[in-house]
């Protein structure tokens, strides 16, 4: 069994989360190869991705919030829900992870690339990948800001 991997998106920067007492996560950042910088957040300051243990095709991990790219060069986003990952796409239902990840490659996340989240939303602005992702950002930066 593997441990799973997850990362934390906090103050417009990713982690990588090596610790989690409690309420509090422990955050480390990479540089050349080793982690030199950590900190110590409450959980409720940032927002976690979980880590599906299954790579791209050039061998990234694909985390929950992650937006990828098929072959025919269609755009989704990662989510975990009802136990598994899946990948919407605007124009198809959504896929297992698990069966089309040889096929995929990273190519953002819903955080920090929002001119790729824009090709994913339909005209009214609302969601179509991931469910209430907006509205997940804005809490946190509401609770951040105070």
């Amino acid at each position: 069994m593997n441990i799973p991997n997850f990362r934390a998106y906090v103050d417009k920067k990713m982690y990588k989360i090596i610790g989690w007492y409690g309420d509090y996560i422990t955050l480390g950042r990479k540089y050349e190869s080793r982690y030199i910088q950590s900190i110590n957040v409450k959980k409720n300051d940032v927002i976690i991705m979980y880590g599906s243990d299954l790579k791209d095709k050039k061998g990234n991990e694909i985390f929950s919030g992650d937006i990828v790219k098929n072959t025919d060069k269609d755009i989704g986003i990662v989510r975990y829900k009802d136990g598994s990952f899946e990948v919407d796409f605007k124009q198809y239902i959504p896929a297992q992870l698990g069966l089309i990840n040889d096929d995929l490659e990273v190519i953002g996340d819903i955080h920090r690339n929002k001119k790729l989240l824009d090709k994913i939303i339909n005209n009214n602005k609302k969601v179509i990948c991931l469910n209430n992702v907006e509205k997940r950002i804005n809490k946190k930066r509401k609770r951040t800001s105070k």
